[in-house]
């Protein structure tokens, strides 16, 4: 059986209409990076990025995956008629255990800054900021998920996406104009807005019903269902974040602070794929639902030409316009900053070209895949940035990427080709179109 597939106006209509939605998402990150930039000297900024990284490292970990489990669990039961689960168990699931967690590690990371070890880059007050941030931001994926899977990807993208950014701007911009620039002050505000604003959220649908629990036959959520999930949306965070929390450590938070700013921009590249995920996440489940490979492998079509032609205009522009924000933020022309661009912008590129291999391997109900992946991929990484970035420095950590990409990407979409025949690359754009 084949699902129906939206006519080429509505699909054009939704993914303009995303876009729209997606770059104002997009441009509020990039805020963040100019006015941040701008604002901080060098070594705040490394400060500032290497709180940020570890914020949306330590909302993974808290977080067990629960967006994750939701947008594949939500639309299958839908599609299959069957109840969803008791609400207290999620209540500890995705509440509860995320709050201690990041309150332990929070008193933690304030306990090691007491000690003024060498090695540890930020002051205190920035570790309980970090913890803070990384609970609310938990909290903003976790409604984001919900709202995405029951209601609506536009209202879903401004929850998990927009607000959390949008918050972070207003920090910056706050504390810059009461003269107070630390970078604890700045999260500091990003979690009041956060809390503000996400109480606001559920006081707006408390009496709309809008999650879809209980019922005949519902069942408490068991470590089990979550832990594939909770392993990939960890690894797959450490996978884009680690590179910064490691280069604080064997570079320093000046160096990092130039290296976070040139990774932050060429990730521009990314938001096409980023997208498509959003339009595609809900149909690729009910496509696996239905042992609809063929619908499978056009979602897959779909992702690469909305994904991979525009990714290439973006580096190309970001690389034309290099000297100019260079200029802006007072990064020197130097070689090691120009190979840091180069290395940056290729990982950026064959990560699109790769396709999907994440969504597509959780969606259908296989997140092993990527859990092996990126086991492998974090476990070679996390060796090299290490060792060659202590040795070698910054230059080494941009290495990273490219590295980390590469053995997630191929390790996973040949074990997707082999389960279901479909290629997620680009190389399906090559293939004549069976559908």
């Amino acid at each position: 059986m084949s699902a129906a597939k939206p006519s080429a106006r509505k699909s054009l209509f939704e993914y303009a209409t995303l876009v729209v939605l997606r770059g104002g998402i997009s441009l509020s990150q990039f805020i963040i990076v100019v006015i941040a930039g701008t604002i901080l000297d060098k070594t705040d900024f490394g400060r500032f990025a290497i709180v940020y990284a570890g914020a949306r490292l330590l909302a993974s970990f808290a977080g067990f995956g629960a967006p994750s489990f939701l947008l594949k669990d939500v639309p299958f039961r839908q599609a299959k008629g069957m109840p969803w689960h008791s609400v207290p168990t999620a209540l500890k699931w995705f509440v509860a255990l995320p709050l201690l967690i990041c309150a332990i590690f929070g008193a933690s990371l304030e306990l090691i800054a007491a000690q003024n070890f060498t090695l540890y880059p930020l002051r205190s007050g920035e570790g309980g900021m970090l913890a803070a941030t990384g609970f609310f931001w938990s909290l903003a994926s976790l409604l984001g998920a919900w709202v995405r899977a029951t209601r609506s990807s536009m209202e879903a993208m401004f929850v998990a996406e927009f607000a959390p950014p949008l918050a972070l701007v207003a920090g910056i911009v706050a504390m810059w104009w009461l003269g107070n620039t630390r970078v604890a002050a700045i999260f500091l505000v990003c979690c009041g807005l956060l809390l503000v604003g996400q109480i606001v959220l559920l006081l707006l649908h408390a009496a709309t019903k809008w999650i879809p629990v209980g019922g005949d036959g519902a069942q408490p959520i068991a470590f089990k269902d979550l832990t594939a999930y909770w392993w990939t949306v960890l690894l797959n965070t450490a996978s884009t974040q680690l590179d910064i929390l490691i280069a604080g450590v064997v570079a320093g938070p000046l160096a990092t602070g130039i290296y976070a700013l040139i990774k932050r921009i060429t990730n521009i590249i990314a938001i096409p794929q980023s997208i498509v995920v959003w339009i595609l996440a809900p149909r690729i489940s009910r496509a696996s639902a239905l042992d609809d490979t063929n619908g499978l492998q056009a979602h897959a079509r779909y992702a690469t030409k909305m994904a991979f032609l525009p990714a290439i205009a973006i580096a190309a522009l970001i690389g034309l316009t290099a000297p100019w924000w260079f200029a802006h933020f007072e990064i020197a022309w130097l070689p090691t900053n120009i190979a840091m661009l180069g290395l940056l912008l290729f990982a950026n590129l064959f990560s699109v070209s790769c396709g999907q291999p994440f969504l597509f391997a959780t969606q259908t109900g296989n997140p092993q895949i990527a859990v092996r992946a990126l086991i492998w991929a974090n476990m070679f990484s996390v060796i090299w940035l290490f060792a060659a970035g202590a040795s070698m420095g910054i230059v080494a950590i941009a290495v990273g990427p490219t590295l980390m990409y590469a053995i997630i990407n191929v390790y996973s979409r040949q074990k997707l080709k082999a389960l279901y025949g479909i290629e997620i690359s680009a190389l399906n754009l090559l293939k004549k179109r069976s559908l």
